[in-house]
């Protein structure tokens, strides 16, 4: 019996991790060269140092606790570690967020990525989840709009919950929700 629990466990778990962690990584359409640009990469009319200041606010207040830096003349790599819980089980990772500012014009080129890597847990042990670019376009939208907002560009901070409604999301934002402290900044 404890057996069974314990494969149904780590098969229920496995199923779940899929469908909440591995689901952005499946795109709604091939993630090519050309989609990934098209993604990933955004200009904005605001000068890079600006630009990456707004970048490196728009990641730290995802959780100033958990996020590192690795800075870089153009930009930043963070990493930024997370728990989530589910009734049988907890999945654990970190969230990989690579950004570059490239000055274009009168403005700012801004190229992110984001990475997911992490480890379901369960009664029968640690199964790892995956490590992968993330390829959830909903993710990118918010915290390319994030960007903007402390950038300047845009009035409005989107949250979560706004997200899903401005970008028609699968729910693939992961990335910029899952055990965040973001909160909208005073006015």
């Amino acid at each position: 019996m404890r057996m069974n629990l314990a494969r149904y466990s780590k098969e229920t778990l496995f199923s779940a991790s899929a469908v909440l962690f591995m689901g952005a990584c499946v795109p709604e359409e091939p993630w090519t060269r050309e989609r990934q640009i098209q993604v990933t990469e955004f200009n904005i009319a605001a000068r890079p140092e600006v630009v990456r200041t707004a970048a490196e606010r728009a990641v730290r207040e995802l959780d100033p606790r958990s996020t590192s830096f690795d800075y870089a003349p153009n930009g930043f790599r963070a990493a930024r570690q997370y728990m989530s819980y589910m009734v049988v089980a907890a999945m654990q990772g970190t969230y990989i967020y690579d950004v570059e500012v490239r000055p274009a014009g009168a403005g700012s080129t801004v190229t992110t990525k984001i990475y997911a890597d992490g480890s379901a847990i369960t009664a029968a042990g640690v199964t790892p989840t995956g490590s992968s670019m993330w390829q959830g376009v909903d993710a990118y939208q918010l915290l390319h709009d994030r960007i903007r907002y402390h950038a300047g560009v845009i009035p409005d901070w989107v949250t979560c919950q706004e997200a899903a409604t401005r970008y028609n999301t699968r729910g693939a934002i992961e990335p910029m929700c899952l055990g965040t402290t973001a909160r909208k900044p005073r006015q």
